[in-house]
């Protein structure tokens, strides 16, 4: 049996190259959440990169793409330093990695949510297998997630965990005038993440017009440019009269999501599926009502903390919107909600549940 003293884990932050995503804040987070309470471990960052956010990490460069590096390289340092047991905060992990490992599940959107390619399917699917067969354990970021892994490796539920994510990608900041870079004439409405077909922007922007909203707001999307982009482009250009009250900023750093947000009468937020979804969490910090899809993990983890709309029902979107901005939903009481539930879904607490998953299994 090995001494606390000498576990040492190995911490996977090849992934983490600045474009903001929710596994890539997840990893940042869970991994500043793991070195503050380590105890009597070593905590040693890898990747093929530098990590501006994480000094410390073992740099081991390399000519070949990613994916390969991961199976081929880290595993060699990974035994070079000593490592008795690795995580990778994403369901990529080193299949052949000298020391017992655990990955991170985030989504198995890929599986029936729209907008992934065959390629990307397989790819997806393909990976997540593997990690089935490979990793010692896999720790979920929802109880939802983790059920969905049941469902579809049914042989292998006892390796399967539910480590919930801590729900603040971004903690709120306080900016002022002259910290943020856009400003956005209230009343508006607004969608934050990615624009691609599992967030379902085509249902904010049906429901933003059957509302009628668009005479007296704004509807304002904050994200990256995804695979729903060219259907929300021609959705504009056949909608002219609302397309004008439509603001789509692309990518902004953090202290003009947190402004938008905190000014904003609501966020939108119909996605299909989602592992976790941070979004609704920010808005809740800010004291900005959520307005989500109603599906499992939205109600296991905002309960009672958000206004609920069927999945793609862009009728009861309009609906719950004119309620929103007509004062006619209690906020009080959801906003009081979303307290309790940040209050319980700290990173703190995640990083708890990954820590004794490794203890559990080193010692």
């Amino acid at each position: 049996m090995r001494k606390k003293k000498d576990l040492i884990l190995g911490f996977d932050v090849s992934h983490i190259r600045g474009n903001k995503t929710g596994v890539e804040y997840y990893s940042l987070r869970l991994y500043d959440a793991m070195k503050q309470i380590a105890d009597e471990w070593r905590i040693i960052p890898f990747s093929n990169h530098p990590i501006p956010e994480i000094p410390e990490t073992v740099v081991v460069p390399s000519k070949l793409p990613l994916a390969l590096w991961r199976q081929l390289i880290l595993p060699k340092y990974l035994k070079k330093y000593g490592v008795t047991s690795f995580h990778s905060p994403m369901t990529a992990a080193p299949w052949f990695a000298p020391c017992p490992t655990i990955a991170t599940v985030h989504d198995l959107s890929y599986r029936f949510a729209p907008g992934y390619s065959r390629k990307s399917r397989y790819s997806q699917i393909m990976n997540c297998t593997l990690s089935v067969l490979f990793c010692k354990k896999l720790a979920a970021v929802s109880d939802t997630t983790c059920q969905l892994l049941r469902k579809y490796y049914p042989r292998f539920q006892s390796e399967f965990y539910s480590v919930c994510s801590g729900a603040l990608a971004n903690p709120p900041c306080d900016s002022t005038a002259d910290d943020v870079l856009i400003h956005v004439k209230a009343p508006y409405f607004l969608q934050l993440g990615r624009i691609e077909q599992r967030k379902d922007p085509l249902t904010t922007l049906c429901a933003f017009k059957e509302s009628g909203l668009y005479k007296t707001h704004s509807l304002v999307f904050i994200g990256t440019q995804g695979n729903a982009m060219a259907a929300v482009t021609e959705w504009m250009q056949n909608t002219p009269e609302v397309a004008k009250k439509i603001i789509i900023t692309g990518y902004l750093p953090e202290n003009d999501v947190h402004s938008l947000l905190r000014n904003a009468d609501a966020l939108m937020y119909p996605s299909v599926d989602e592992g976790f979804g941070h979004p609704p969490f920010e808005a809740l910090s800010v004291k900005t009502i959520p307005l989500v899809s109603d599906i499992a993990v939205f109600r296991e983890l905002l309960q009672d903390a958000a206004v609920y709309a069927p999945v793609g029902d862009v009728t009861a979107f309009a609906a719950q919107l004119k309620k929103l901005a007509a004062g006619e939903i209690e906020k009080k009481a959801i906003l009081c909600a979303g307290e309790k539930r940040l209050a319980d879904l700290v990173w703190q607490k995640t990083a708890q549940g990954i820590w004794k998953l490794h203890t559990d299994m080193a010692l």
